[in-house]
């Protein structure tokens, strides 16, 4: 449980790394046999590691010159089956993130967790709203896709608008 809360917190605050252009398509991260992700246009994917709080997974932001939302993806080489697994996944992922906030200087508004009844859906997003310490609102979408190869820990945070919902519309792209 610790270690995930750990997974969580490294996660949220990867949010803020820098990053820039990746390859000859940069808004499309594609790992040869893994999978493959579109960012929007204008937006460039960034290796930025290759494990959290000890545990083998490859980090990735998107970013966009100019732009203050991002996307974070953390690709952990785990199956996580059963419904019980992946609520448990849910909340860990949910807490580190939510236990987080404070130490980046951002205030809480709204971090309930839904409810989960079985089957666990295999995309999860969870919204969770804050403030910066100018007083504006930020939203990060904490979603969790549960892969049949990976599990992949996605945020994307931004200001409330049409970018956050173009951000959060090109993590459905995700494909493993």
């Amino acid at each position: 449980m610790r270690a995930r809360c750990a997974l969580s917190c490294c996660v949220l605050l990867g949010l803020f790394a820098t990053a820039g252009a990746a390859d000859d398509k940069p808004n499309v991260l594609k790992v040869d046999g893994q999978f493959a992700i579109s960012a929007p246009e204008g937006f460039a994917w960034k290796q930025t590691g290759d494990s959290l709080a000890g545990r083998e997974a490859s980090q990735f932001v998107a970013s966009k010159e100019g732009a203050k939302g991002r996307i974070f993806l953390a690709v952990a080489p785990m199956v996580i089956e059963g419904d019980d697994k992946r609520l448990s996944n849910i909340k860990s992922y949910h807490k580190g993130i939510v236990a987080g906030v404070p130490a980046m200087g951002m205030t809480l508004v709204n971090a309930d967790i839904p409810s989960f009844a079985p089957p666990i859906p295999a995309r999860v997003d969870i919204p969770i709203v804050m403030k910066n310490s100018d007083g504006d609102t930020v939203v990060v979408h904490a979603i969790l896709v549960f892969g049949a190869k990976s599990t992949f820990y996605l945020q994307v945070a931004d200001f409330p608008g049409a970018e956050e919902d173009a951000l959060v519309k090109a993590t459905e792209s995700l494909a493993e």
